[in-house]
């Protein structure tokens, strides 16, 4: 692992004499750009972190043209002044993280621009995408281009200061846009209904969102609660009603006249009586309508910290909407960033990402599903009766090792990707991390040979614990193949 940084020049990524010490950089490493032109065509770029550093005197940009951000590979820019630009031609594909870190007295541009075939601009971010403390620009410089979020955009304002996030592309794919206490973002184009905007208002709220085209808002806002604010550019209303359309989502309507304004899709038990507009006319043909609510943040129940970006918030979580009649509370994290979720909420079900995530529950009954990765699950002790159901995830290709804490009468673990006589289930009396070491299974799931891929240590059992306490079967549900483990001794 060596660091290497860029001589300032404009240039290939691959073009070794441009790196001191000399050579490309390789998986592991760290690029340091303080200055100059990067070019990357036609590539991945994987396992490697960026750190791209404007100042006063020197706007460094890293050009990408049907590139590949890959997994594992970090972006980080971070200015206090000056200019980083990151440009994005034809289809440029964010596997990992892109990350903007600096006060408005910086500027990070991320400008689309269409591929030599002429097709429009795309950035697909399938990872994560976040700004803190500071005010990105995302650019569309031709009809057509998009911004394909099918992962996260995360917003993070901890100094409070002005921060605005402009994200000029269209919207489209099936991801979230986490917004966090104080922050702002303006959509200048639409945003597809596969879209999310997350509100996680911690202790503080004071959130915006600005809809520059209300017509082409097709997304869900979820979490929104006082303090926090929707603004519509340039639509006038004369009425509206909220609908809702099951116990926890439904639309706030505005109408002028008979001609419909904007459909605004909710999460959360709202009625029309919940939402304050107010209109305001700033000449030259030009209005601004907010919206506000009056529905109070309950108590902040859930902790919840980006463990990859190093932020941390509160958030009071979401009313349990799924079949399982035990659960009251629900909080899914949805961003492939990996995070560490605890909660106090008795019967809840805490749903982790695409990273490795820790999940922590403290009393009733609980679910708690890792998601994709190696995950950290921790069960309540049982002192009041509950007893816990902890998902494992062990498809897609990747090797995982989860770890469950405090397994005990009446807890269940399900354990997806093993397939009955293909996987391997042998039992090791002891392993795992420091502290939580117990008996594990570290199964070759896809059968003898293929390689170990799906390990799962249940902290602080024995191997004589799991022959004695532990019922196992397998079985099938939806096309998915799994072993339920099962604490019935």
């Amino acid at each position: 692992m060596t660091t290497k940084t860029w001589d300032n020049s404009t240039n290939s990524f691959f073009n070794a004499a441009d790196w001191s010490p000399t050579g490309t950089p390789q998986p592991g490493d760290t690029a340091i750009i303080n200055a100059g032109t990067v070019g990357v065509s036609g590539t991945s770029l994987q396992a490697l972190t960026f750190q791209i550093k404007a100042s006063s005197s020197a706007s460094p940009t890293l050009a990408l043209s049907d590139a590949v951000v890959g997994v594992g590979t970090v972006l980080a820019s971070a200015a206090t002044s000056g200019t980083v630009r990151i440009n994005a031609a034809g289809t440029v594909v964010n596997q990992g993280v892109i990350s903007f870190t600096g006060p408005t007295t910086a500027q990070f541009t991320t400008s689309l621009a269409n591929g030599a075939n002429g097709a429009p601009g795309l950035l697909r971010n399938l990872g994560s995408i976040a700004a803190i403390n500071a005010s990105p620009y995302f650019v569309a410089s031709a009809a057509g281009q998009a911004l394909e979020n099918d992962g996260t955009i995360s917003l993070w304002n901890p100094s409070r200061g002005f921060q605005i996030a402009t994200i000029g592309p269209a919207v489209t794919g099936t991801g979230t846009l986490l917004m966090n206490a104080y922050t702002q973002a303006e959509l200048v184009q639409g945003i597809g209904a596969g879209q999310t905007i997350q509100f996680l208002n911690g202790t503080a709220g004071h959130a915006l969102l600005q809809i520059d085209q209300a017509s082409g808002f097709h997304g869900t806002v979820s979490g929104f609660v006082q303090s926090d604010t929707l603004t519509l550019v340039n639509a006038p209303y004369t009425g509206y009603s909220y609908s809702p359309t099951d116990a926890s989502h439904g639309v706030l309507t505005l109408t002028n006249g008979s001609a419909l304004v904007a459909s605004l899709a909710f999460s959360g038990a709202y009625q029309t009586s919940d939402f304050n507009l107010g209109f305001t006319d700033l000449g030259g043909g030009r209005s601004i309508t907010q919206i506000t609510t009056t529905a109070a943040s309950s108590a902040q129940a859930f902790n919840i910290t980006d463990v990859t970006l190093g932020q941390s918030t509160t958030d009071q979580g979401a009313a349990y909407n799924g079949p399982v009649s035990y659960l009251q509370h629900q909080f899914i994290w949805n961003s492939p960033d990996g995070a560490a979720i605890a909660t106090s909420a008795s019967n809840s079900f805490l749903h982790g990402g695409s990273g490795d995530d820790a999940l922590s529950v403290s009393s009733g009954q609980n679910v708690l599903d890792g998601g994709g990765g190696s995950n950290f699950l921790v069960g309540g002790k049982g002192a009041d009766g509950g007893a816990d159901t902890f998902f494992v995830d062990g498809r897609g290709g990747v090797v995982t090792w989860s770890t469950i804490v405090n397994f005990h009468h009446g807890d269940m673990a399900t354990i997806f990707g093993f397939t009955a006589g293909t996987s391997t289930l042998p039992l090791t009396a002891s392993d795992g991390a420091a502290g939580y070491q117990g008996a594990t299974i570290h199964s070759e799931l896809g059968g003898a040979g293929t390689g170990v891929n799906g390990s799962v240590t249940l902290a602080g059992l024995s191997l004589a614990d799991v022959q004695n306490k532990l019922t196992m079967t397998t079985g099938n549900t939806g096309g998915a193949d799994y072993l339920l483990i099962s604490y019935t001794g």
